[in-house]
């Protein structure tokens, strides 16, 4: 797994990964990708070639990413994240299990419209007990939800 790692959301639409960007300055690391995204003459090609991992509207069985590196909708979870706290009542809490591997690992995000990214999970290509083994699992434990406020009529 490589540190550090940026996502950037482009016109809410589109979530891009980033590990470790790097400027030919020197500059890397969110410091780097900061510096890029606010350079109008920079075309941010590279560091976004391959790297989408989520192309909203999302549906059941969409798909995107050029092979090896592509994101596929697996399946609709129903279950609102745990710890959710808020005075929506129309907020909708359906999530979406997007899956996705490459020659290290796997990789499983569940996506909450209005919330965000609530779980993410990675494992190895390694088989467990192999020292070169590793896991991450880590979920949103509380979100805090305002539901807005209506104009108040003149």
């Amino acid at each position: 797994m490589k540190f550090p790692v940026v996502l950037i959301n482009v016109n809410s639409q589109r979530f891009y990964e980033i590990p470790d960007p790097t400027l030919p300055t020197g500059a890397s690391g969110i410091a780097g990708i900061l510096l890029r995204v606010q350079n109008p003459n920079d075309d941010l090609t590279d560091p976004f070639r391959g790297s989408l991992i989520l192309d909203l509207p999302l549906s059941p069985g969409k798909h995107w990413g050029p092979p090896f590196y592509s994101w596929t909708i697996t399946q609709l979870e129903e279950n609102p994240p745990i710890g959710l706290r808020s005075t929506d009542a129309n907020l909708n809490n359906a999530g979406f299990v997007l899956k996705t591997s490459d020659h290290t690992g796997k990789k499983r995000v569940t996506f909450v419209p209005d919330i965000g990214i609530t779980h993410v999970w990675e494992e190895s290509l390694f088989r467990r007990g192999d020292p070169n083994h590793w896991e991450l699992d880590a979920r949103v434990v509380e979100v805090h939800l305002k539901q807005a406020t209506a104009p108040v009529a003149r």
